[in-house]
């Protein structure tokens, strides 16, 4: 008998081998679907990693792995494989590149009552009272070295006068970003680095307003910009609390601004065991009955008239204004991971509809999940980014197979036709609770039991009775009749 591997001991080493090379072949069309899936895990490895691994190594192998993948002598497997080492090692270079560029001053010792004196950029009200406050210092006592780009402060009692952009004066407690509680557990070190938060604390006492004049010190236009946004949004929030106390106004401004701090703890956990808790998180769900709401008005509103619907493109005018109402929804809201996801994907469908194409549902979600990352690469790791695209590909994964073509139909008429939109209720909520219930076991313990006839219940009157009186509401805003 020969030297080397037995034949038999040979085959059964090949055949897996073979079975991805069959894989790989079947899926050629859909590979570009797994480079977002590599540049999210370079972005977990190196946040994940416990040293600083060298920037010029990731680059250079992502430099490397992409030019031979290139090369078509060899086979498909080698590509993929290259093309993914590729993707992997960008996103782990991408985001410590990112890591770099966030990086300021941060406490190294705690500091005890010493004066601040610091200009508000966000204000989040907090469950039991108070609120929190993320803070651009002027000035900080004992800190002598070059001061924090921002820091973190919870105060008790807040001057309901204060807004952001408004410069303050207090005494506080300042101390590093606190690590993790347990190994592997939310790193709240690591999410305030990518903030630019140098220290987090407490206020003792009083929030003292300063003069108007130390608000006007220079900022740049970005700047300038953000903290517009941050007034707009605390005013909206301000007002809808103000008309609508308690409970109602907290969910109210949950959907409509993303500020989930009026809501009473008891209601949180309520909705969090019924299985409803997605609904104060603005995501695709929101962002889709937004655009929904916006593209049939306007739409149908100028096919009213003849003179307008005859000879002027109505449904591209109106992609274009829900791709701008979505955008205003996007900021007002505060741009959340789930919420950028959900309206790089609308937009796109958008901007085909302007362009006379076609847009396709999963390599759309593959760019959605690259706006995203190359926005905020420390998302990945976050549960509202886990949760968000997980639902979202179970869906269009499980509607691309042509289940829903094999629902049953009941014919027509107003009782049929309900009958069926529960059945597709049930089923999507069906798909998205089993593709997120393991994120949620993973990272807050909890399984929900009761989210199947919950959310036949919640999302329907979410959708056609909330959004459209909460986005009427924010239109009529201005004019002081909402």
């Amino acid at each position: 008998m020969a030297a080397g591997v037995h034949p038999i001991a040979a085959r059964w080493v090949l055949v897996p081998f073979a079975f991805f090379a069959r894989c790989l072949e079947a899926e050629r069309t859909r590979l570009i679907l797994w480079m977002p899936v590599a540049f999210g895990a370079g972005s977990i490895f190196y946040l994940e990693s416990a040293h600083e691994p060298d920037l010029w190594v990731s680059v250079s192998m992502a430099t490397v792995s992409g030019l031979v993948g290139f090369w078509r002598r060899i086979g498909l497997p080698a590509r993929f494989a290259l093309w993914i080492i590729a993707c992997a090692s960008l996103g782990q270079s991408y985001t410590q590149w990112t890591a770099q560029r966030m990086a300021g001053p941060v406490l190294v010792r705690p500091l005890n009552a010493v004066l601040v004196d610091a200009r508000i950029i966000d204000i989040t009200p907090l469950e039991r009272g108070g609120a929190r406050l993320i803070l651009s210092p002027y000035s900080i006592e004992h800190w002598p070295n070059r001061l924090s780009a921002r820091i973190r402060v919870n105060v008790k009692q807040f001057p309901d006068d204060l807004a952001p952009g408004d410069p303050v004066h207090f005494r506080a407690g300042l101390m590093p970003p606190p690590p993790p509680i347990e190994p592997g557990g939310y790193d709240l070190a690591r999410a305030l680095w990518f903030q630019r938060i140098g220290a987090v604390g407490f206020v003792f006492g009083h929030v003292e307003k300063l003069s108007a004049d130390m608000a006007k010190a220079d900022l740049s236009i970005i700047d300038q910009f953000r903290l517009s946004l941050a007034q707009l949004r605390h005013y909206v929030s301000t007002r809808i609390q103000s008309t609508l106390p308690g409970a109602v106004g907290g969910v109210a401004n949950a959907l409509l601004t993303g500020v989930k701090g009026h809501i009473p703890e008891q209601t949180v956990t309520e909705l969090r065991d019924a299985g409803l808790a997605h609904l104060l998180v603005v995501a695709g769900m929101h962002m889709g009955f937004v655009s929904a709401i916006v593209f049939l008005v306007v739409r149908g509103g100028m096919a009213l008239i003849p003179g307008i619907a005859l000879y002027y493109p109505i449904k591209k005018w109106a992609a274009a204004a829900t791709i701008i109402v979505c955008f205003l929804y996007l900021v007002l809201t505060g741009a959340a991971a789930p919420t950028q996801r959900a309206f790089t994907m609308i937009g796109i469908v958008m901007l085909a509809i302007l362009i006379d194409r076609r847009a396709l549902s999963m390599r759309l979600l593959a760019l959605a999940a690259f706006v995203v990352m190359l926005a905020a690469p420390e998302m990945v790791v976050s549960p509202g980014f886990q949760m968000s695209f997980a639902a979202v590909a179970a869906l269009i994964a499980v509607y691309e197979s042509a289940l829903h073509k094999h629902l049953p139909k009941f014919g027509e008429g107003f009782i049929p036709s309900a009958g069926e939109h529960l059945i597709a209720v049930g089923l999507t909520t069906v798909i998205a609770s089993l593709a997120t219930e393991p994120f949620a076991a993973f990272h807050f313990d909890h399984i929900t039991a009761y989210s199947i006839p919950a959310n036949m219940i919640a999302v329907p009157i979410t959708a056609f009775w909330n959004m459209p009186w909460g986005l009427l509401a924010l239109a009529l805003m201005p004019f002081g009749l909402d």
